[in-house]
C-alpha cells in the first residue's frame, strides 16, 4: 500500500473520529472550530510514527485499509482520553 492512500486512510480516520465528536458534543457544547481538527492532527502523527519508526514499520505497513482506519482510530481515541482518566 502506497504512502499516500494510508495517509489519505488517516486523514479520513481523524475526519471521522473529529466530525463524531462534533456530533455527539452538540447538545452539550457549542461547535469550536479551533479544536475541530485536533483529531486529524493527531491521527496523522500518529500514523507517521508508526509508519517510520523500524520496531512497527513493517507489521504497520502490512495492515488492509479497513485495519488501518480503525488501528489509528482506536490508538489516537486511546491517547486522547487517557488524560481524562481520574488518578486512583
Amino acid at each position: 500500500m502506497s504512502f499516500a492512500i494510508s495517509l489519505a486512510i488517516t486523514v479520513l480516520s481523524g475526519l471521522y473520529t473529529s466530525l463524531w465528536g462534533a456530533f455527539k458534543d452538540s447538545p452539550f457544547e457549542r461547535f469550536k472550530p479551533a479544536t475541530f481538527p485536533r483529531s486529524i492532527y493527531f491521527s496523522i502523527a500518529i500514523f507517521l510514527a508508526l509508519y517510520f519508526l523500524p520496531f512497527f514499520r513493517a507489521d504497520f505497513q502490512a495492515l488492509g485499509l479497513f485495519q488501518l482506519f480503525f488501528l489509528v482510530m482506536g490508538v489516537e481515541r486511546f491517547l486522547a482520553d487517557w488524560k481524562k482518566v481520574p488518578a486512583v
